[in-house]
């Protein structure tokens, strides 16, 4: 409950300022992802590791969350798109299988679109993503590019899916002094959008 008090918090401080944009598109989404860890100074796993005491694991990502862009059909060439979730990261290791080889945290992931392609059924755009996450014990950033598709599949319905690669640094004071350093993954991002009255796709002269 308190995970969730804290991401609608900052979902209200973050479109407050475009609570005044008319032509605007606001959904939910769902992500999933697969990629690898590694983490430094690991006192419990570094007999599993290399000499430094460091290693990698497998991962796998689930998310759910919020969206808000400024251009969902419109006939733009940038849009501006926000995400607001809450995600799951489970380790693949081979040592203790507990709590302490999955990861929850709060993400705040913002995408810079420039059109590719659009017209009054699609919008096709690219970017690159910018990645801020947190929980009780660990903060994050991360960068990636990203690759997104609108399809307008009623007058005001956009399903959109997105796919990116994202890589991430961050730091642990949990489970024994793990630091974790680095994370990167692939992943696979759906969202249903539903666009205000004037998001709707216009060709500029």
């Amino acid at each position: 409950m308190g995970k969730l008090s804290v991401l609608l918090t900052v979902a209200c401080l973050l479109a407050w300022p475009a609570s005044d944009v008319l032509a605007t598109g606001f959904g939910f989404y769902g992500t999933l992802g697969q990629g690898e860890i590694k983490y430094e100074n690991d006192e419990v796993y570094s007999w599993a590791g290399d000499a430094d005491g460091s290693s990698r694991d497998d991962t796998d990502l689930l998310g759910v969350g919020m969206v808000f862009d400024t251009a969902v059909a419109r006939d733009r060439v940038f849009n501006y798109r926000l995400h607001l979730g809450y995600e799951k990261l489970k380790m693949d290791t081979d040592a203790q299988k507990d709590e302490f080889d999955r990861l929850e945290y709060v993400v705040i992931d913002q995408d810079f679109g420039f059109a590719l392609y659009g017209s009054a059924y699609s919008r096709i755009w690219f970017g690159p993503e910018l990645r801020i996450f947190f929980s009780h014990d660990e903060f994050g950033m991360g960068i990636g590019p990203v690759l997104g598709v609108n399809l307008h599949t009623g007058r005001k319905i956009t399903t959109a899916l997105k796919v990116g690669f994202l890589f991430s640094d961050f730091a642990s004071d949990d489970f024994f002094s793990r630091d974790y350093e680095r994370e990167s993954h692939a992943f696979l991002n759906l969202a249903i959008l539903f666009r205000s009255a004037g998001d709707r796709y216009e060709r500029r002269e």
